[in-house]
């Protein structure tokens, strides 16, 4: 059992070391540029659909961790009980 957790523990810490992939790298420059003075359309916000709740969750910490606030970051999901979920 031992030797099963050290694979584990290996696993994510590999995981954890692996960089932002280059689709949601682009996503965040292109936020960055419709939040700018330069190039705001309207009311500077964008929404982005997806199914998969493990990349929302990416998302929002990828947003966040390039310099937006958490409350700029709003997740929408199909239940009422996300603690990020909000009536705005």
């Amino acid at each position: 059992m031992r030797a099963e957790l050290e694979l584990v523990v290996s696993f994510a810490e590999r995981a954890s070391a692996l960089g932002h992939d280059s689709k949601a790298l682009r996503l965040s420059k292109h936020c960055d540029s419709y939040r700018s003075e330069d190039h705001r359309i309207g009311s500077g916000k964008a929404v982005i659909f997806t199914e998969s709740l493990t990349t929302q969750n990416y998302l929002r910490r990828l947003l966040v961790d390039q310099g937006y606030q958490p409350n700029d970051v709003t997740l929408f999901r199909g239940d009422t009980r996300g603690p990020m979920q909000s009536a705005r």
